[in-house]
């Protein structure tokens, strides 16, 4: 039997999820069992290759973007891993100069008791030195203090750890702090420990009484009231 020469636009189309039937004719007189899969005129096989070769592609394309990204979880947990151990660097490098400070101040302080000197304005200028240093530092950070004192009591910045007695212009503020309290930028990082003000009720009603008593003795023990009912 002579074979026809097929062409791929002799194939007749078929609509997706279509099953064609054993059997089935490619074309008019020609059927799958005319031109076997292997079959150099067989124009299957030339479009069995050309999708071999496409699905290469694809595979080759796949596991190329499946190591890119292996490799890229593999960097971000490595940066992870470096934020976690090394993330507090620059940090701690501003913080080597103040430290450096503090141990210069305590030798000085140190060789004055050897020496017999006792120089405190030196040891108090390096101190303020220091305490100057870490205030800058802590402000390029982010990091302010939370100003408490006469300011009315707010439980989102204070924790009160006490009250005092006092006049109407104190009740309800903060008369004193015993523990500074900071801002990291506009989150509370500590809170600040205050004494607030209040009333002194109780003292006033003990003052009123005892100017009461007071009042009613001098009443009673006039001796010039008692003089003049007598001369009566």
């Amino acid at each position: 039997m002579s074979k026809k020469k097929l062409k791929l636009e002799d194939l007749p189309e078929v609509e997706e999820g279509e099953e064609k039937p054993q059997g089935q004719t490619l074309a008019e007189g020609i059927t799958l069992e005319d031109y076997p899969l292997g079959d150099e005129d067989n124009p299957l096989q030339e479009l069995l290759e050309a999708k071999e070769r496409e699905l290469a592609e694809e595979k080759d394309r796949y596991l190329r973007l499946f190591a890119d990204f292996d490799n890229f979880k593999k960097r971000i947990l490595k940066e992870k891993s470096d934020i976690y151990e090394y993330g507090h660097e620059a940090l701690l490098k501003e913080l080597l100069p103040i430290l450096d400070n503090f141990e210069r101040a305590l030798d000085s302080a140190r060789k004055q008791r050897e020496d017999g000197e006792g120089d405190l304005n030196g040891i108090i200028e390096g101190l303020e030195l220091i305490l100057n240093q870490w205030v800058s530092f802590l402000g390029r950070v982010g990091v302010k203090p939370i100003e408490v004192v006469g300011k009315p009591f707010d439980p989102n910045l204070h924790e009160a750890i006490g009250q005092l007695e006092g006049g109407e212009e104190n009740l309800g503020k903060v008369v004193s702090e015993a523990e500074k309290g900071y801002l990291l930028k506009n989150r509370l990082l500590r809170p600040a420990l205050v004494v607030v003000g209040k009333l002194a009720e109780a003292k006033k009603e003990i003052e009123t009484e005892a100017g009461k008593d007071i009042e009613v003795e001098i009443v009673e023990e006039n001796p010039e009231g008692n003089d003049s009912h007598g001369d009566e």
